[in-house]
């Protein structure tokens, strides 16, 4: 049996030592850095999401209205042109993305027959009588764009499509 000096093992202990503090702390950096790689990963999809419920603000906001500044009862289909919205997505005072739309295009209108009248219309109100007049069932295209005002860098692009009863003049003004 061979038997090795106590002193040529001596080394052997502190090597073997050091080497595993080195192996441990690269697993501590390492996992600190993928923390942070995470953290930036959650906040970016938390300002696209925010992003996103802007437009979606602001689609609902510009489909809705029915009164422009001065009281006269009008929506989108009345005027289709481009526009944008500031919306304070936090409720703290302060504009937090800024939504503009392209110029709504109407990409069809189909009438509707006296048989299968549509629910009414915000505009056309209890006064719809598919029978007296001509209405049509248009189908619109809404083309947003949120930009982070706070400097983020996100951007956001949403294409809506909605339907709106529309009447024969809005239809000869506006649709195909």
């Amino acid at each position: 049996m061979i038997r090795s000096s106590k002193s040529a093992q001596r080394g052997a202990v502190l090597a073997v030592g050091l080497i595993m503090l080195v192996m441990i702390t690269l697993v501590i950096v390492g996992s600190f850095s993928m923390s942070s790689v995470n953290v930036k990963a959650v906040g970016n999809m938390q300002t696209r999401d925010e992003a996103i419920a802007a437009t979606n603000e602001a689609i609902e906001r510009l489909i809705s209205s029915t009164t422009d500044g001065s009281g006269t009862t009008v929506d989108f289909t009345t005027n289709p042109i481009a526009q944008g919205y500031n919306i304070d997505i936090d409720n703290d005072g302060t504009s937090d993305y800024q939504v503009n739309f392209a110029a709504p295009a109407c990409l069809t209108a189909a009438q509707v027959a006296a048989t299968n009248p549509p629910p009414s219309s915000i505009i056309l109100g209890d006064s719809f009588n598919v029978v007296a007049a001509n209405y049509f069932r248009s189908v619109w295209e809404l083309v947003a764009t949120a930009t982070d005002l706070r400097n983020s860098g996100v951007s956001v692009r949403i294409h809506q499509g909605v339907v709106v009863l529309i009447n024969q003049a809005r239809r000869t003004a506006s649709c195909p």
